[in-house]
């Protein structure tokens, strides 16, 4: 918590906005911003409307000067020490799913079959975690057929309908994995969604901070250091993924989550992340039904604080292998 401090000195009252930091070492540093100084002291009043006039600047003045310091998030957390995440048995389930997928893939009119029912049950499920209360039978008249119950909030169609654009976009994307590719993303998954349209697709600016649901994780603040931690992120990901790809993309999934780049729509963002990586890995797309999504969330927050990735990588490996193309 931010408070005012004065200091006489001389004739002169100097005032300053101060915060207290805590340090990785568990030591504390006091941050402080000077103001103004004053012939005589200020009456409670005044003191009280020096904070309103200065609080803003002086969070800004913490965000660009200490982001490291005011969130949970390191990037060694995710990709230093690294444990292999998958036994080789898990990986030979993921190979006998790739090779299932690559015959789905050759009967054209099968896959097309398949893939409009995933993308059916994917939308309905991605949305409805984060609140959407469309039905699945709204979903399949949407997808299908594009049509929509006058009751129902045209932005919530909109969010059915984007997650089954994005997924057509990651379908021609093949180039790498940059966060200019991660924003066209988040413009396609939340385009006519948002109360801003300027906020589609642009990484949270300076002094704009978001939380994940309840948790009391604290994300990356906004402003250069997201920037910065995506690229640490994609950075450990491509040297990682050298050498254990589907462990690979369980960290970066995990450190994306944890940076919550956007003011909204970082889960939907996420998911479809993680099927173009799916995809990278010439596996079918995946989903989960949205009552698993405690399990999930609950894999994740193990991960992001530090405590393994086990839980995540056993959930992420399970939708993997139950996927919906390949399982009988």
């Amino acid at each position: 918590m931010s408070y005012l401090e004065k200091q006489k000195r001389g004739n002169k009252y100097y005032y300053y906005l101060a915060h207290t930091i805590r340090l990785k070492n568990n030591k504390y540093k006091k941050v402080r911003l000077y103001l103004n100084s004053y012939e005589k002291e200020l009456a409670q009043n005044e003191e009280n409307n020096l904070v309103l006039d200065n609080i803003e600047r002086f969070d800004t003045y913490l965000d660009e000067q200490f982001p490291e310091l005011s969130t949970d998030f390191h990037i060694d957390i995710f990709f230093k020490d690294v444990d292999t995440l998958f036994l080789q048995s898990d990986l030979l389930q993921v190979e006998i799913v790739k090779k299932r997928y690559q015959k789905i893939k050759s009967n054209l009119d099968y896959y097309r079959t398949l893939r409009d029912s995933f993308l059916i049950s994917h939308s309905y499920n991605s949305t409805k975690v984060e609140g959407n209360t469309l039905t699945k039978d709204d979903t399949i008249l949407i997808l299908s057929k594009g049509i929509l119950s006058k009751t129902k909030e045209l932005r919530e169609a909109n969010e059915i309908l984007n997650i089954s654009k994005a997924i057509d976009f990651i379908e021609e994307y093949d180039r790498e994995l940059t966060v200019d590719f991660i924003c066209q993303v988040h413009k396609v998954v939340t385009q006519n969604t948002l109360i801003e349209s300027r906020n589609e697709g642009v990484l949270r600016p300076i002094g704009i901070n978001v939380r994940m649901g309840n948790s009391d994780y604290k994300n990356v603040p906004g402003g250069n250091m997201i920037k910065k931690s995506l690229n640490d992120s994609i950075k450990e990901f491509n040297k990682l993924y050298k050498i254990d790809k589907l462990g690979a993309i369980v960290r970066f999934y995990a450190s994306f989550i944890a940076i919550h780049p956007f003011i909204d729509g970082n889960g939907r963002t996420s998911r479809i992340l993680l099927n173009w990586l799916m995809k990278k890995e010439n596996l079918p797309y995946i989903n989960y039904e949205s009552e698993k999504h405690i399990e999930h969330i609950r894999g994740i927050d193990k991960a992001i604080k530090g405590n393994g990735f086990d839980d995540l990588a056993e959930f992420i490996l399970t939708i993997v292998v139950e996927n919906e193309f390949t399982r009988k």
